[in-house]
């Protein structure tokens, strides 16, 4: 478990909140708006050379729902992303085995008129005794970085 699916999800969430800041300026005319989407029984599979716990090749099959909210009030936007799941782990040595678990995965996206924009990461994923553990936020007002801090833990390897 090197490479989490959280990714996809940040560029996707980056992406949007660089088109919502290109059109800052037509927002702050505008009512509050509501957007909301989520798709089901999202199916991805990803072949990794190594895993979290060290040189363990394996192929990863992904089964997710996310979920998509976005509220916009003038020039103040709030985005929530969230992502739950199952996976599958299947090494390419056959002595080890197959491990299937649950992940869950949350990303917050604030900005407000005042240029405070703050994005908040969680992402926890559980199979057998390993737990992976990621937290990032990040507060910044204008350009200035105000708050930063991010939590990186990984217990249980064999």
């Amino acid at each position: 478990m090197k490479h989490h699916p959280i990714r996809a999800t940040f560029v996707l969430a980056a992406v949007l909140a660089a088109l919502l800041l290109a059109s800052a300026p037509a927002l702050a005319a505008s009512p509050v708006t509501h957007i909301q989407d989520s798709v089901h029984r999202f199916e991805h599979s990803a072949y990794h050379p190594d895993d979290i716990c060290g040189p363990r090749a394996n192929t990863e099959t992904f089964v997710s729902t996310f979920t998509f909210h976005q509220i916009t009030n003038g020039d103040t936007v709030h985005l929530q992303f969230a992502e739950t799941g199952s996976y599958t782990t299947v090494f390419d040595d056959p002595t080890l085995p197959t491990l299937s678990g649950h992940f869950t995965d949350a990303v917050h996206w604030n900005r407000t008129a005042g240029e405070t924009e703050t994005f908040i990461e969680m992402f926890h994923i559980f199979f057998g005794d390993i737990r992976i553990q990621y937290r990032y936020h990040i507060t910044l007002v204008g350009d200035e970085i105000q708050v930063e801090q991010e939590f990186n833990g990984v217990s249980g390897c064999p």
